[in-house]
């Protein structure tokens, strides 16, 4: 009797043993995929925003007008989106609804800040305040990109990935910061403004589709227990 026991405990051991193995390995593909996403999502953030910025100083100008509408733009959008999602009815919210307003956004942004005949008609609607007109178009898709990195944390502990809040960021920081780079140092100097925002569009189309198939694969409910730090940001 002690030698069959032995040899069912054994085999459930294995059995189990197996089955951990399994289960971290698929972790690490959910962890790798959406460490990828948040790299890329923070690459394409700031290449946006670096070649609207180029668009607009050929428009405006290159001056102090053009560089702050964008700049200011962008960054109250972010604000406003990391404030307006942090809610918790949007815990589950698809990450990918995000990135495809994102990615809707940006040819309404690409128009404005290449549009000559919409700034000279603006300006001489509204004068100097025309430019702040400008502005409110860059604060559209930056609202959708300030909820993305809040749904992508979500995101990896509905598929029960270990959350480390501060290593999210910290890849989509790196990620921005070459985003930065590689648009002025490569992107531009070989494609151009306009092929390197065609590029950028389709990156953001890749990231919509692959956020898509990780939605499948997740449960509705937020498993919060994953989550290391001070917890989900959450709002009233």
């Amino acid at each position: 009797m002690n030698t069959s026991s032995d040899s069912v405990l054994s085999e459930l051991d294995a059995a189990l043993s197996k089955k951990r193995t399994v289960l971290n390995v698929k972790s690490i593909k959910q962890k790798s995929l959406i460490y990828a996403l948040t790299f890329i999502s923070g690459f394409i953030s700031l290449g946006y925003q670096y070649f609207w910025f180029k668009s607009l100083t050929v428009t405006v100008g290159a001056d102090l007008y053009s560089s702050s509408i964008v700049i200011a733009g962008f960054f109250l959008g972010l604000g406003l989106g990391s404030l307006y999602f942090a809610k918790e009815k949007f815990n589950n919210l698809a990450y990918y609804k995000l990135e495809f307003c994102v990615l809707l956004s940006s040819f309404l942004c690409t128009f404005v800040a290449k549009s000559l005949w919409l700034y000279l008609n603006l300006s001489e609607w509204f004068g100097i305040w025309g430019l702040g007109v400008v502005g409110i178009s860059f604060v559209i898709p930056a609202f959708f990109m300030g909820g993305t990195l809040l749904l992508l944390i979500r995101l990896l502990s509905r598929l029960g990935g270990d959350v480390q809040k501060g290593t999210i960021y910290g890849i989509n920081l790196f990620g921005a910061m070459f985003g930065v780079f590689l648009s002025a140092s490569v992107l531009l100097p070989v494609f151009g403004v306009t092929n390197s925002l065609y590029l950028l569009y389709i990156l953001n189309a890749l990231v919509v589709g692959v956020g898509f198939l990780s939605e499948i694969k997740a449960p509705l409910s937020l498993n919060t227990s994953h989550v290391r730090g001070k917890g989900l940001p959450r709002g009233d």
